[in-house]
């Protein structure tokens, strides 16, 4: 049994092989500093808890200095193996200041190249951390790349100074937290301030709470700023996300204020869609009503929208502001779509016109299209509450031929009725027809 003294978080090497070559300065009676390497084969070592953690080969380039109550550590070219998992660092160094009572006054960590996953598969692997902690970890199966990592923190205190990037991280989704895969960042900031920026090709976000779909991004650029006075708040001047169906640019700023009070959001976002039948994978169908989400599935057939806006202003406690609290709008022009409204109707085609989503309401204010000979004009296609409404309201009016009006009503619910007429009676001509219908929505159409 070897046991190391004072060092912090004090351990010993209960069983194992060893061979080392350690060259050591001693003071008072105390060491302050060693330097050399040690290798360790079929070990264990425990910690002051009595809690032991298996080495299946460790191989240590390391020097190790004390001053007062400060620890320096310096490691480079070391590898450690734990159940048959490896992980390695080419170089790392910290700094470690105890107090008396055995407590972490001061910490300073850095590391210009560290891979996560096997050092987070050892520490599962040996359930090193608390329960809880142990759960989440292996829930988010965290991938990816720490580069040119420094930290700089005081615990007593409660501040910390941090610059480094994290490449091509990938976790999944856990509890709330969205998952995501080729997430490229760097950060830089303090307790106090900051920024990150964002440099993503191919980036996966995967929110199963809000999205169906893992959701595919070309690439996702730009910058978001957190600030601590009196709240918490986090922003971004502008932040592009574009994928093979549309493209997206943001400003924002979101406000946690304290004592539990609800975050506020202030947002604006301008998108192009270049083909409007992908709509629904990026649509948050699980905070949908169930109907309104069947009927936009199927709406879409076609179509592209240009200069489209989102606004979003008020406490998200109060989202969608049904009681004016607060503004949720989405604003766009369509052209060329091909709109299933309803079942058992005529598709709208060539549409053209203003798509206007707010609070819980959609308006579709049509100026051009045709269903297929007879020309719409002035149309509406309007859902006046996405919680409480049981319609689809469709008005507008129709120009067309006779033949083309009896063909479009023999091809709808009304079907029965016309076909008898149709079939005894020649009709030429032409007229103006007047829609007005109340479409049931879900299981009642």
């Amino acid at each position: 049994k070897f046991n190391i003294g004072d060092l912090p978080f004090g351990f010993s090497l209960t069983k194992g092989n060893s061979d080392f070559s350690l060259w050591s300065t001693w003071r008072a009676s105390q060491m302050i500093e060693m330097q050399g390497s040690i290798r360790l084969s079929n070990a264990t070592i425990q910690d002051n808890e009595q809690a032991s953690f298996p080495v299946d080969q460790l191989n240590l380039q390391l020097k190790l200095q004390k001053y007062q109550q400060q620890w320096r550590l310096a490691i480079k070219n070391s590898t450690l193996s734990s159940k048959n998992i490896t992980a390695a660092v080419a170089q790392f160094s910290a700094a470690l200041e105890i107090n008396s009572a055995g407590d972490l006054t001061h910490l300073a960590l850095n590391c210009p190249q560290l891979a996560i996953e096997p050092f987070s598969n050892i520490i599962l692997g040996n359930k090193l951390l608390p329960k809880k902690l142990h759960k989440q970890l292996k829930a988010m199966t965290l991938q990816g790349e720490v580069q040119d990592l420094l930290l700089f923190s005081n615990p007593e205190q409660e501040t910390f100074s941090i610059n480094a990037q994290l490449a091509n991280i990938k976790t999944h989704p856990m509890d709330d937290i969205p998952g995501v895969e080729n997430l490229n960042l760097y950060i830089k900031g303090s307790e106090q301030h900051g920024l990150i920026q964002i440099n993503s090709p191919q980036l996966k976000f995967t929110a199963p709470k809000l999205f169906r779909k893992t959701l595919n991004f070309n690439h996702a650029l730009g910058e978001l700023h957190w600030q601590h006075t009196d709240a918490w708040e986090l922003s971004t001047p502008l932040l592009e996300i574009n994928s093979d169906y549309f493209k997206t640019s943001t400003k924002l700023s979101l406000t946690f204020p304290y004592k539990g009070q609800p975050a506020f959001m202030d947002m604006r976002n301008s998108f192009d869609i270049m083909d409007a039948t992908k709509v629904p994978l990026f649509l948050p169908t699980r905070i949908l009503d169930k109907e309104i989400v069947t009927w936009l599935d199927q709406a879409f057939l076609g179509g592209h929208t240009t200069q489209g806006g989102i606004l979003l202003r008020g406490s998200l406690a109060d989202y969608p502001f049904i009681q004016a609290k607060g503004v949720f709008e989405v604003l766009f022009d369509a052209q060329d779509v091909a709109l299933h409204y309803a079942p058992d109707w005529h598709n709208l085609q060539g549409v053209g016109g203003e798509v206007r989503f707010f609070s819980t309401s959609m308006d579709i204010n049509i100026n051009q299209g045709h269903i297929n000979d007879s020309i719409l004009q002035n149309a509406i296609v309007s859902i006046d509450s996405f919680s409480q409404s049981d319609f689809i309201d469709v008005t507008g009016d129709v120009k067309s031929s006779l033949a083309h009006a009896v063909l479009f009503l023999t091809e709808s619910p009304f079907k029965g009725l016309v076909t008898d007429i149709d079939e005894v009676i020649d009709i030429e001509g032409s007229t103006d027809v007047h829609i007005d219908l109340k479409v049931p929505l879900g299981e009642q159409a």
